[in-house]
Protein backbone atom coordinates (compact mmCIF):
# COMPACT_ATOMS: atom_id res chain seq x y z
CA UNK A 1 0.00 0.00 0.00
CA UNK A 2 1.33 3.45 -0.95
CA UNK A 3 1.75 6.12 1.70
CA UNK A 4 -0.77 8.94 1.74
CA UNK A 5 0.76 12.10 0.18
CA UNK A 6 -1.43 14.33 2.36
CA UNK A 7 0.02 12.81 5.52
CA UNK A 8 3.57 13.54 4.33
CA UNK A 9 2.56 17.07 3.36
CA UNK A 10 0.92 17.64 6.74
CA UNK A 11 4.05 16.45 8.56
CA UNK A 12 6.31 18.67 6.41
CA UNK A 13 4.15 21.75 7.03
CA UNK A 14 3.97 21.05 10.76
CA UNK A 15 7.75 20.67 10.95
CA UNK A 16 8.28 23.90 8.98
CA UNK A 17 5.90 25.84 11.23
CA UNK A 18 7.42 24.56 14.47
CA UNK A 19 11.01 25.14 13.38
CA UNK A 20 10.43 28.67 12.00
CA UNK A 21 7.51 29.91 14.09
CA UNK A 22 9.18 33.14 15.27
CA UNK A 23 10.20 34.12 11.74
CA UNK A 24 6.76 33.35 10.36
CA UNK A 25 5.07 35.31 13.12
CA UNK A 26 7.31 38.35 12.54
CA UNK A 27 6.70 38.18 8.79
CA UNK A 28 2.95 37.99 9.32
CA UNK A 29 3.02 41.01 11.63
CA UNK A 30 5.06 42.98 9.08
CA UNK A 31 2.58 42.13 6.34
CA UNK A 32 -0.34 43.16 8.57
CA UNK A 33 1.27 46.50 9.48
CA UNK A 34 2.14 47.16 5.84
CA UNK A 35 -1.42 46.54 4.71
CA UNK A 36 -2.76 48.78 7.50
CA UNK A 37 -0.47 51.62 6.36
CA UNK A 38 -1.53 51.15 2.73
CA UNK A 39 -5.22 51.29 3.66
CA UNK A 40 -4.79 54.40 5.81
CA UNK A 41 -2.83 56.22 3.10
CA UNK A 42 -5.34 55.12 0.45
CA UNK A 43 -8.25 56.48 2.50
CA UNK A 44 -6.39 59.72 3.27
CA UNK A 45 -5.51 60.41 -0.35
CA UNK A 46 -9.01 59.48 -1.49
CA UNK A 47 -10.63 61.84 1.00
CA UNK A 48 -8.13 64.64 0.30
CA UNK A 49 -8.67 64.51 -3.46
CA UNK A 50 -12.43 64.04 -3.43
CA UNK A 51 -14.68 67.07 -3.95
CA UNK A 52 -16.46 68.46 -0.89
CA UNK A 53 -19.74 66.82 -0.04
CA UNK A 54 -22.98 68.46 -1.03
CA UNK A 55 -24.29 70.94 1.48
CA UNK A 56 -20.88 71.65 3.00
CA UNK A 57 -19.29 74.96 2.08
CA UNK A 58 -15.59 74.99 1.36
CA UNK A 59 -15.28 78.46 2.89
CA UNK A 60 -17.63 79.35 5.74
CA UNK A 61 -16.99 83.10 5.38
CA UNK A 62 -18.49 83.18 1.88
CA UNK A 63 -21.96 82.30 3.16
CA UNK A 64 -24.26 85.24 3.63
CA UNK A 65 -25.79 85.50 7.06
CA UNK A 66 -29.51 86.29 7.30
CA UNK A 67 -30.24 89.64 8.92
Amino acid sequence: MQPNPFTALNQAISQLITSNSATLQATGLDIFCGLAVILLVWFGIKSALSPPRRGMAADSTSQSSPT
